[in-house]
C-alpha cells in the first residue's frame, strides 16, 4: 500500500520538475518543434507546457479531493506508530541485543518514511512556486504577443503554490513531520508516565 502511496505522492513532483527542465531550456526544446506555415513554435511549446501544469494542478486537486481524509488518519497512525516504537525501546525489561537492534532499525525505517512523505510535499510545495521564476527566464520578451498572454495566465495560474492537504489541518510538508514528532513525543510522554504512577 505504502508503494502506491509514495507513487501519489511522488508523481506531481516528477512531473513538477519535468516541466521546469522544459522551462530552462525552452529555447532548446522550440527548435525540436516542426512547425506548419503560420504557427510559431515557442506557441506551440508554451501550449505544451501549460497543459502539463493544468494536468499537474488537476492531479493534485484529485489527490486532495480523495485523500485529504485518508492523510489525516496516516497522520496519526504515523504518530502513534513512532510513539509506539520509542514505548517498546524504553519499556521492554528484558531485552536481547538483537530485539533491541531489531526495533531501532525498525524506527529508523518509520522516520526515512514519514521523512520522504513529507519531504515530498514540500518540494511540491515549493516546485510549484518556483514555475513562476522559471517562466520567467524564457526569452518571452523577444516573443509574440500571445506568447506574452499565455506566459502572463501560467504566471498567474503558478502564482498560487500547489500543496496536498491533510484534511483541515494544513498541508503536507516538513512543518507536518515536525508535528507527527511533537505529537509522537506526547503520546510517548503519557504512556511512559502513566506507567510510572
Amino acid at each position: 500500500m505504502d508503494v502506491l502511496f509514495f507513487y501519489f505522492i511522488r508523481s506531481p513532483v516528477i512531473q513538477l520538475e519535468i516541466l521546469h527542465h522544459y522551462l530552462k531550456h525552452f529555447k532548446y526544446y522550440t527548435a525540436r518543434i516542426s512547425v506548419e506555415p503560420g504557427n510559431v513554435a515557442s506557441n506551440i511549446m508554451m501550449k505544451k507546457c501549460i497543459e502539463m501544469h493544468q494536468k499537474v494542478i488537476k492531479f493534485v486537486d484529485i489527490f486532495n479531493e480523495n485523500f485529504s481524509n485518508i492523510m489525516v488518519l496516516d497522520f496519526v497512525q504515523s504518530s502513534l506508530r513512532l510513539a509506539s516504537i520509542c514505548v517498546v525501546i524504553t519499556m521492554t525489561e528484558s531485552v536481547t541485543v538483537s530485539s533491541f537492534g531489531f526495533t531501532l532499525i525498525y524506527l529508523w525505517i518509520s522516520i526515512i518514511r514519514e521523512y520522504y512523505i513529507y519531504h515530498s510535499g514540500n518540494e511540491i510545495i515549493f516546485l510549484s512556486s518556483e514555475l513562476v521564476h522559471s517562466v520567467y527566464e524564457t526569452d518571452w520578451h523577444e516573443e509574440n504577443r500571445q506568447f506574452k498572454y499565455m506566459v502572463a495566465m501560467f504566471m498567474v495560474r503558478a502564482g498560487k503554490p500547489l500543496n496536498i492537504k491533510i484534511g483541515p489541518f494544513g498541508s503536507l510538508g516538513l512543518p507536518a513531520l515536525l508535528s507527527i514528532l511533537r505529537a509522537s513525543f506526547s503520546y510517548f510522554s503519557l504512556v511512559t508516565g502513566t506507567q510510572q504512577l
